[in-house]
């Protein structure tokens, strides 16, 4: 009953979405937020593993741990109300919806083709009105969640 551990490293394609940032404060009436905005992308990243086997009488079992660092981008969903066009001389009186594409390098923790990551990015306008966002083109610290595409079965 004895253990094999291995060490791997590669470069990976995940999916990824980052459902949490962490905004920081712009000015004396607007402080630092949580907020939960839709983004999805794909993740560019250098991972090492460590991969751990477990001698058993019929068949190994296995056990995969790692980190990885890279860089993530994709495409954000803003919605643009009073509150988040407060800075302009006439914020918007009803909410609209806009796009943003993200950039974002961070690090993550990987467990069995999984991936919790932690990152620093910046949202873009890619719409008009995403202009007018208080935190276009603004950093925040972002929490995201990856899947590597091969989890679900070897990609041809």
């Amino acid at each position: 009953n004895g253990y094999v551990t291995l060490v791997r490293s590669y470069l990976r394609w995940n999916a990824i979405t980052i459902p949490f940032a962490i905004r920081p404060a712009l000015n004396d009436t607007i402080g630092s937020k949580i907020t939960t905005d839709l983004k999805i992308g794909a993740s560019f990243s250098y991972n090492v593993n460590w991969e751990t086997f477990k001698n058993r009488r019929l068949m190994a079992r296995k056990s995969v741990k790692g980190i990885s660092g890279g860089v993530a981008f994709g495409f954000s969903k803003v919605t643009l109300s009073t509150s988040s066009t407060s800075l302009l001389d006439e914020p918007y009186k009803f909410d609209e919806d806009g796009l943003a594409c993200f950039v974002s390098p961070g690090v993550g923790f990987n467990l069995k083709g999984f991936q919790i990551n932690f990152s620093y990015g910046w949202d873009l306008p890619i719409t008009r009105n995403v202009k007018d966002w208080n935190y276009a083109r603004k950093g925040y610290i972002g929490i995201g969640l990856g899947v590597g595409l091969d989890v679900f079965g070897k990609i041809p």
